[in-house]
């Protein structure tokens, strides 16, 4: 019986140790969505425990959003592969996050380390690094967009920087930044996927449905009024 204790202590003590390493937790999912770790692959639910190395990816038609402990939140969308390279926060100078998107799309919020060592947070994208100001951004891969919602962002890729404001965007092609225009959703897969509803409200869906809806009441008051026809005409 004591022996079994102290494996049941032990057991309770590993899992305590591994679950305070965790950096993040999956807030909210739809289709398939995996993680890479330490070899292995799983699949990925809502409240699941992200670590550093972890390797997340979606499928077709699926979505994930993930906040880690500084408040930093990502969401991927359909087809997309974030790597997890490093990350260190205990709010000082010395916090330092390092994120890779290799496909697909995202769209980042910048937590508390924009405001302890805003320096020390790079995504990498393909030969982009994407540096932040304290803000809000969005990248593609396919499209090789991106775009500052909020905040600044400053893009370093072939020796060459760029520095892109609130509602600003650019391209990166043939190893060298377009020029600097009005920032657009379209260009970003995670953002033009809000039929997966990322818990924001999207009025083009709510408008839709709305008109849906009157349309098959429309319908069935007139299937009604023929009925009530139909019996006074006997």
């Amino acid at each position: 019986m004591k022996n079994f204790l102290k494996i049941l202590l032990l057991f309770c003590f590993c899992v305590s140790v591994f679950a305070s390493d965790a950096i993040g937790e999956v807030k909210k999912n739809v289709g398939l969505v995996k993680v890479k770790r330490d070899n292995a692959t799983y699949k990925l639910s809502k409240g699941d425990k992200i670590y550093t190395k972890d390797i997340i990816s979606t499928g077709n038609k699926s979505y994930v959003s993930v906040v880690f402990k500084d408040k930093t939140q990502f969401r991927l969308g359909s087809n997309s592969k974030l790597s997890i390279e490093k990350y260190l926060f205990d709010k000082s100078k010395k916090s330092n996050m390092v994120f890779s998107l290799s496909d697909g799309s995202a769209d980042v919020v910048s937590g508390e380390i924009s405001k302890v060592a805003k320096n020390n947070f790079k995504m990498l994208s393909n030969t982009v690094v994407v540096g932040i100001r304290g803000t809000r951004f969005s990248i593609d891969t396919q499209n090789k967009a991106f775009g500052c919602i909020e905040g600044a962002i400053v893009l370093n890729a072939n020796n060459q920087s760029l520095d892109v404001s609130k509602n600003q965007m650019v391209f990166y092609q043939s190893g060298k930044f377009s020029n600097i225009v009005p920032f657009d959703s379209k260009k970003f897969g995670v953002l033009e996927e809000n039929w997966l509803n990322s818990g924001k409200f999207n009025k083009t869906i709510h408008d839709s449905k709305k008109q849906k809806r009157k349309e098959e009441l429309e319908r069935a008051q007139k299937r009604k009024q023929m009925r009530q026809e139909l019996e006074d005409s006997f």
